[in-house]
């Protein structure tokens, strides 16, 4: 554990909180630090359809950023 984990699990253990944390990188997270949370909820990344009903829903009726999107979206490398 490094020194910021350590931090973090004392000020949890001194306090009685709710505590919400995000990462991206969660392979990089320490079993021990992770059996000290009740729950761990995933939120997987959408995939190209999902992605495009989101934007849709926040800019569908701008049809020209729609268009611009959907340009975008299609030249994207991955």
């Amino acid at each position: 554990m490094n020194i910021d984990t350590t931090f973090l699990l004392q000020k949890l253990g001194e306090n009685q909180a709710i505590v919400i944390l995000v990462t991206n990188l969660d392979e990089n997270l320490d079993s021990a630090f992770l059996r000290r949370f009740h729950f761990i909820v995933e939120f997987p990344l959408p995939d190209d359809d999902e992605r495009m009903r989101i934007w849709k829903s926040l800019f569908g009726r701008f049809k020209v950023i729609m268009k611009r999107v959907q340009r975008w979206i299609d030249g994207f490398e991955r």
